[in-house]
């Protein structure tokens, strides 16, 4: 495989798995954590007084999901509701003391465990990779992918079906 997308794509597919968290985590103090709780108040912990539809677009679920999982994690005592400052009709989220506990914790692990996967890398070697990655993820965030069209932009050409000659249709 000497393609580069083809290289960083079958690079990706490993992240996914590394980064795929197990449906609960535990955390010494609170007992099992389901990821979707950690996701919540990491995204929280940088937009204190986010909307639920703000918190549905950041971890890219529907605001009807994203009103369950902030369901669970009200219910584990990690955020809370309140009123929204400039109207009181909308509601916004905030963690608790136990939510930013859990986010601090969280974020602390992430980066031990990034320390420890790139402790042999040259501090030019991280910084370096830190640069792609995030101009990376920016690209994504612009130009998420499309399920009907092709990278080029052009949607998928129909499929064509064999005719009882056996050529296409």
């Amino acid at each position: 495989m000497t393609d580069p997308n083809e290289q960083i794509d079958a690079a990706l597919l490993a992240l996914r798995h590394m980064w795929s968290a197990p449906p609960h985590v535990r955390d010494p103090k609170l007992g099992p954590v389901d990821s979707s709780s950690v996701q919540i108040v990491t995204v929280l912990a940088d937009r204190p007084g986010a909307t639920i539809a703000q918190l549905a677009q950041a971890i890219d679920v529907a605001p009807s999901t994203a009103s369950r999982l902030v369901a669970r994690a009200e219910t584990a005592g990690l955020v809370r509701r309140a009123a929204g400052v400039d109207d009181a009709r909308q509601v916004t989220l905030r963690l608790t003391p136990t939510g930013r506990t859990l986010a601090r914790r969280s974020r602390r692990f992430r980066a031990a465990y990034l320390a420890q996967l790139t402790q042999d890398w040259s501090p030019a070697d991280r910084q370096h990779f830190a640069h792609l990655l995030q101009r990376f993820a920016h690209a994504v965030t612009q130009q998420p992918p499309s399920r009907t069209a092709e990278p080029n932009g052009h949607r998928d050409p129909a499929p064509t079906h064999p005719t009882p000659s056996g050529g296409p249709s």
